[in-house]
């Protein structure tokens, strides 16, 4: 998130304004002219494009931005949003505020799911704890191995509440793709997009564990998808 991106993009639509002389001021109509669907298309343009801006600037921190500086660049939104006497100087002095803005990167916390049966709680907290270390320290491969073990253990505790039996007694080695097919078979059915959502996981883990012909590293993006994806599934399954 990058305000003078925001900005810089907010000041090209002014621009076009200008240029095809769009009233910011008059209200979205309802027509078939093409003038009037053309300056529709502009209003709402401008006004989303101030709308992202208000949104990403109110998600600062005061360690960010001082709060005199974060009201006087909602007032000029504020403004700029009735779309009346506006100008580029005015674009501009936004722009100058936001380069105060001092961005802190914030470090994305992976929460457990509340639904999460007491038996099995502290060991999937065991293993976020560590899930945390390895997405810190950029150990991607590692967090996905750490996804499909939470799984794991989730559907095996699943499948001992709705059957009685425990099977990492009977088959402790069973992977991911014959665990969902056993409680397929006694009936225990789960939402379809969950399905997928496991078999996503498990293969990402697979291709990041087994070795290939050609080695797979998952990206910081694809791995906290992983991560968000195993969080949901353990919630939605309890």
């Amino acid at each position: 998130m990058n305000l003078t991106n925001d900005i810089n993009k907010l000041q090209d639509i002014f621009e076009n304004v200008k240029k095809f002389e769009i009233d910011l001021s008059k209200p979205v109509m309802a027509s078939l002219d093409f003038k009037i669907c053309k300056q529709n298309l502009y209003i709402q343009e401008w006004k989303t494009q101030l709308d992202r801006i208000r949104k990403n600037l109110n998600t600062l921190s005061t360690d960010e931005i001082q709060d005199s500086s974060k009201q006087k660049m909602n007032l000029i939104i504020e403004n700029l949003y009735e779309g009346k006497n506006i100008n580029s100087n005015i674009i501009n002095e936004l722009s100058d505020l936001s380069k105060s803005i001092k961005y802190i990167e914030k470090k994305e916390t992976i929460k457990i799911p509340l639904s999460i049966p007491t038996e099995i709680y502290s060991e999937i907290e065991m293993d976020v704890n560590e899930l945390n270390k390895c997405y810190t320290s950029a150990c991607y491969r590692s967090c996905v191995i750490i996804c499909g073990r939470i799984m794991e253990v989730a559907l095996h505790r699943k499948y001992f509440e709705v059957t009685g039996n425990d099977l990492l007694e009977k088959s402790p080695g069973i992977g991911l793709g014959n665990l969902i097919a056993k409680m397929k078979d006694r009936n225990i059915e789960f939402d379809p997009g969950i399905t997928q959502q496991i078999h996503l996981v498990n293969q990402v883990r697979i291709f990041s564990v087994h070795k290939k012909q050609q080695p797979f590293y998952p990206t910081k993006q694809q791995t906290y998808a992983m991560i968000l994806y195993t969080m949901d599934i353990i919630g939605k399954i309890f």
